[in-house]
């Protein structure tokens, strides 16, 4: 009977570990299918830790270890997309994703800004939409097309800008082809290379012409002095004073070019120091006394401080103002220049005035190029070579100043140097 109730006993003993050990796997398969289900969500920050060693604690220390690697690929993931993000952000070109139906999935703030357009009002629209070039669409059907890298130059009109247009389809390797993803379309912004193409013909064409003329006048008078002109005295020395003339123009030609192109390229060294105003002004103005008496013109100064001193290359100074007034006694044929010191609580402003001819409006924006006339034809006649303004504009940059124009046809022309407290001392 003892031995009967043991057995009993020790029965129970066993379906209630049984039990227990049923409940507790259970409870673990449980918690493992939570942990697979937060996953399937995107939850990996969730581990599980069970004290026995069997074969469940081994599936949840595989899953643990398969979550931290998980975690660690979409974190680099997302560090890659973070690097991605800033770099199409920083980008200068204007860049544009395209699907393969021409739909809009991703631009930069380049692109935004260059076709004056905010990306919420064109995501998904097809690009063709928005951008209503000939070249640029006819690019994009050939890349497509062709599924082959291509480029183009056009005008965009909206912004008033010339772009390098490049499109460039995807790719990837399938198992068995070369599988097209989506399109890249590149807009590089050019104007400025167009500009300064153009600038660069503009410079060679117009050296051409001034050195044209005079050299074409020098070999005709010459050739007329070789072939019996020197026995005529008289007509060989007006013929020797003409050629001297226009030697003296290609003379003057050469000489502004050079110091145009030795300002530009930052070869210039100004050898600043305390200069006082009248003292640089009065002697401007007494090598254009003869020119000036000459046309009937007056040339006045009038300065509100006479002590006033300013930080300045003495030289380049000296040509700013000798280029300004050579420019107004030019164009004016009554009345006359004057020059104008006034003080100002950040600096000085040094004005050149004159009564001339003046300029048309649309002109003024245009003053300071190289080779720009408002009268090319009346200005070759009085002896400019179309450098000095620009000369004056470099000059004046490269000190840290600034210079604004005014003028009206028939009433005359105002060019106002503005100088800051640090170059100015009362």
């Amino acid at each position: 009977m003892l031995i009967l109730y043991l057995v009993l006993i020790i029965d129970t003993i066993l379906i209630i570990y049984l039990v227990y050990r049923e409940i507790i796997r259970n409870k673990r398969l449980c918690e493992i299918e939570e942990l697979v289900d937060g996953f399937i969500k995107g939850e990996l920050k969730k581990r599980l830790y069970f004290d026995k060693k069997d074969k469940i604690s081994m599936i949840a220390n595989s899953l643990n270890i398969l979550a931290q690697v998980y975690e660690d690929k979409i974190y680099e993931a997302s560090l890659q997309k973070q690097k991605l993000i800033c770099t199409l952000i920083s980008l200068p070109d204007a860049i544009v994703l395209l699907n393969k139906d021409y739909g809009i999935e991703l631009v930069n703030p380049a692109f935004e800004k260059l076709f004056k357009i905010n990306k919420k009002e064109i995501l998904y629209k097809k690009l063709n939409e928005i951008i209503r070039v000939p070249e640029v669409i006819d690019l994009l059907e050939k890349g497509n097309k062709h599924r082959a890298f291509g480029k183009c130059e056009c005008y965009i009109d909206k912004s008033e800008k010339y772009v390098e247009t490049i499109v460039c389809p995807l790719q990837q390797q399938g198992y068995n082809s070369v599988e097209f993803l989506d399109i890249i379309v590149i807009f590089r912004d050019i104007t400025n290379i167009k500009r300064t193409e153009q600038m660069r013909r503009d410079f060679v064409a117009n050296v051409s012409h001034e050195l044209k003329t005079p050299i074409t006048t020098i070999k005709g008078y010459t050739e007329t002095l070789l072939t019996g002109a020197l026995d005529n005295k008289k007509d060989a020395v007006e013929f020797l004073n003409i050629i001297m003339s226009h030697t003296q123009r290609m003379e003057r030609l050469i000489k502004d070019l050079i110091d145009l192109s030795k300002i530009e390229s930052g070869a210039l060294v100004l050898k600043k120091q305390e200069i006082l105003v009248i003292d640089l002004i009065k002697d401007v103005l007494k090598n254009f006394e003869p020119s000036a008496r000459k046309k009937g013109l007056y040339l006045h100064y009038n300065i509100e401080n006479k002590n006033i001193k300013i930080k300045a290359d003495y030289l380049c100074f000296h040509q700013i103002l000798t280029n300004l007034i050579d420019n107004a006694i030019k164009f004016t044929n009554k009345g006359g220049v004057i020059i104008e010191v006034k003080n100002k609580v950040n600096g000085c402003n040094i004005i050149v005035k004159d009564t001339g001819i003046g300029i048309p409006e649309k002109c003024i924006s245009r003053l300071g190029e190289r080779f720009f006339r408002v009268d090319a034809s009346r200005s070759r006649e009085l002896g400019g070579t179309g450098l000095g303004l620009a000369i004056v504009k470099h000059l004046i940059k490269a000190h840290g100043w600034n210079m604004k124009i005014k003028s009206k046809e028939g009433e005359g022309t105002e060019v106002k140097i503005l100088i800051k407290s640090k170059s100015a001392k009362f």
